[in-house]
């Protein structure tokens, strides 16, 4: 009876103890085992149904639960490794030029011999720095072609990311070939700069200087633009006869030339005159006077300036005419 008023009073203890903050509860120790043993019984068949009222709790399928462990489980969590990029700035050089456009004479472009002309590029200013009226443009190497040694970048300012069109006086070579001439820029310190990677590379002009060709050779064109007669040719009645010369060639020819006129199938002229010259685009109208020895139904009259092609001329195919006329009884 003794010992199960004991145990009732350590029962009685237990309760007290669950009221109790978690780290506060402590299980008695007594001196008898058998009772000890008995307690301990007890106290674990109270936990166990005190934890089935808990509510479950589901662990991730990261977490490690160490069998080991005295009281609640202890979760794990894994780290994960993140890799974070490194940044790396880049500095923009104070002096530097791209986007190098060609304005006027792109490469490869002809120009005559000896011949002055302008190249204009458009450059934008990829540097850090102001471009001002302290910067040029400078002759840097290859074909020189009259270029000066340096003239003004602008007259005014060009901002970083703006662009200007700068202009340099040039002459082609007397000889035919492909030239290049190569430009840098200039800032007001000294410090010669351009294009490129580096920011120290040249642009340039490019021009292909053509074979002389011989210059085409002037010459007159002599040409009959006409033959009349006299309004009724008749058999037996002198009739004036008119030939019509004209130089349509590109010079004047002061050298004398004949003008013969045929009358049918006769192969010496009937009329023939001798002109001393005449000039670009002059012209003459020479007349003589013919009697027919007969009525033709008819009969060819047949003009030539410079008979035999003596005189070189444009178009040797228009110095002579013919024409058909008629003759009465």
């Amino acid at each position: 009876m003794k010992k199960i008023l004991v145990i009732i009073f350590v029962l009685g203890l237990l309760s007290l103890s669950c009221n109790l903050p978690s780290n506060a509860a402590v299980t008695p120790t007594f001196a008898n085992p058998d009772l000890n043993a008995t307690i301990m019984a007890l106290s674990i068949q109270q936990t166990q149904t005190a934890m089935a009222g808990l509510p479950q709790v589901t662990l991730l399928a990261s977490a490690t639960i160490d069998p080991t462990a005295t009281g609640m489980a202890t979760a794990t969590i894994q780290p994960t490794n993140t890799t974070i990029p490194t940044v790396t700035n880049t500095s923009i050089p104070c002096n530097f030029a791209g986007n190098i456009i060609d304005v006027t004479y792109e490469d490869g472009t002809k120009v005559n011999p000896d011949t002055s002309f302008v190249k204009t590029w458009k450059i934008t200013n990829y540097g850090s720095c102001t471009w001002t009226s302290g910067y040029s443009l400078i002759f840097d190497s290859g074909d020189r072609m009259d270029a000066p040694a340096a003239v003004p970048l602008t007259s005014g300012t060009v901002l970083p990311g703006s662009s200007v069109n700068v202009s340099v006086q040039l002459k082609s070579p007397v000889a035919h070939g492909t030239y290049q001439g190569n430009f840098r820029l200039k800032a007001p310190d000294g410090t010669i700069f351009g294009i490129g990677p580096s920011g120290s590379g040249y642009f340039w002009v490019l021009i292909k200087v053509p074979s002389p060709t011989a210059a085409p050779e002037l010459l007159p064109d002599l040409k009959i633009t006409e033959i009349t007669t006299c309004a009724s040719p008749k058999k037996g009645v002198p009739c004036t006869l008119k030939v019509g010369v004209y130089n349509s060639g590109d010079v004047s020819l002061n050298v004398p030339f004949v003008v013969n006129l045929y009358i049918g199938s006769a192969t010496d002229a009937k009329c023939s005159w001798t002109i001393a010259s005449i000039s670009k685009g002059g012209g003459f109208i020479k007349s003589c006077d013919h009697t027919f020895s007969s009525w033709y139904g008819s009969i060819a009259l047949r003009a030539v300036a410079d008979d035999g092609n003596i005189i070189p001329e444009k178009n040797e195919g228009n110095n002579q005419l013919s024409v058909n006329i008629a003759v009465s009884n």
